[in-house]
């Protein structure tokens, strides 16, 4: 390093820097340092040992940055980046000019390997400035730059950094590091401290009782991709390490659809329940499904033809697995895809809760939150036989028709 004696040259014992001898053999106070560098505040520049004072002299540059509190990090110590001599005449203190860099325990945190270029001013693959870490805007940054442009969340790792959870309320997870607001929690040191601090409890990451099925199950139909983020594309663990299957520990629940519908009036998996607990037929989650699901013993002969036992796929895309693309969409409603089968021009319509021009129902427009509408019993009155014959001309080519 420079010695103060570039600055002292001249001086006579009688009026050397207090706490030196003659010479410069020796430092006797802590404060000797600022006698040739530095200042009251601190030993490092500026003032820098040839007198430069302006930050865009490489003398200077960030040291104050760095050995003062700021927005992402408290106070470095200078051996961080030089060999801090106990005395003014320690090997290789007093040298030729520039100072060393020598790279403290910190700066190769995780096998970091930096470097400093004096020429272009800049440091490169040092831990502090995100060596080891993936994303970031700027991990080599300009020594001389200072007005906070390179201190941005986001230049020393992405936000968040790549293959980590897409969540940027970091606040979650990192709650010692990061403060509720998304500011660095900087009295609590942790942030660039060599360790990824995360927290380890549940609830931590999650509301209150989410652990509830009314809770996270209905987080999950809403957006299930946000909880790719920690479990993992499959639902297996992914960073949190924890899967699905740690609580859902039956071998087929991820293809068992009464797993989260239905399972009341029988086995389809139709509602009732709905995927929230409906219940009623009053509302369209439920309506007339248990009807069009269960035998109503008119198979037999021409009643065979709309009175049988439906399958689901008659009115939805039936998946294989709770997994399936546009299965849990984080749509309202279940989508409706009449079959073909029930005639060319069927409709539903989800604003009415209303089938209409299915050749079930000869055509009539049906209620589906009444399900009376779709009983066979019902529909006794609308088997005349013009409409028997129109429907059997319509479907069949006139089947039975006199």
């Amino acid at each position: 390093m420079s010695s103060c004696i570039l600055m002292l040259n001249g001086c006579s014992s009688t009026d050397l820097p207090d706490g030196m001898t003659d010479g410069g053999k020796s430092i006797s106070t802590s404060s000797a340092c600022v006698k040739c560098h530095g200042s009251i505040e601190n030993a490092a520049p500026p003032l820098s040992v040839s007198g430069a004072f302006d930050t865009s002299d490489v003398t200077v540059g960030a040291h104050q940055t760095h050995l003062q509190n700021g927005e992402i990090r408290k106070a470095l110590s200078c051996d961080n980046c030089h060999i801090v001599p106990e005395s003014s005449d320690q090997d290789g203190h007093m040298d030729e000019s520039p100072a060393e860099i020598t790279w403290g325990t910190l700066s190769v945190t995780e096998n970091a390997n930096p470097s400093w270029d004096r020429i272009n001013e800049r440091c490169s693959n040092v831990y502090c400035h995100g060596a080891t870490l993936s994303g970031g805007t700027n991990k080599t940054p300009v020594w001389t730059v200072v007005d906070g442009s390179q201190v941005s969340c986001g230049t020393c790792h992405g936000n968040p950094p790549p293959s980590h959870p897409s969540q940027t309320q970091c606040n979650l997870c990192h709650s010692d590091t990061v403060n509720a607001d998304g500011g660095i929690n900087v009295d609590g040191n942790f942030h660039i401290d060599g360790i990824v601090q995360v927290d380890d409890t549940f609830e931590a990451v999650h509301p209150e009782g989410f652990d509830s099925p009314d809770k996270h199950g209905y987080a999950f139909y809403d957006d299930k991709e946000s909880c790719k983020d920690c479990h993992g594309e499959k639902y297996t663990g992914g960073l949190s390490g924890i899967s699905c299957d740690d609580c859902h520990n039956s071998q087929n629940w991820r293809t068992d659809c009464t797993f989260c519908h239905g399972g009341t009036d029988n086995s389809s998996g139709a509602p009732p329940a709905g995927v929230r607990d409906e219940d009623s037929t009053s509302m369209l989650a439920v309506g007339a499904h248990t009807i069009h699901l269960e035998d109503q013993g008119l198979s037999s002969g021409l009643c065979g033809l709309c009175h049988i036992k439906m399958d689901c796929s008659f009115c939805h895309i039936k998946p294989t697995s709770f997994k399936d693309e546009g299965h849990i969409d984080g749509l309202p409603g279940a989508e409706v895809h009449i079959s073909s089968a029930t005639g060319s021009k069927a409709r539903y319509d989800s604003a009415t809760g209303t089938c209409s021009a299915v050749g079930c129902h000869f055509g009539k427009t049906v209620s589906w939150k009444s399900p009376e509408d779709a009983d066979p019993k019902s529909l006794n009155k609308t088997h005349d036989q013009d409409g028997f014959d129109s429907l059997l001309e319509q479907w069949f080519g006139g089947i039975g028709k006199k």
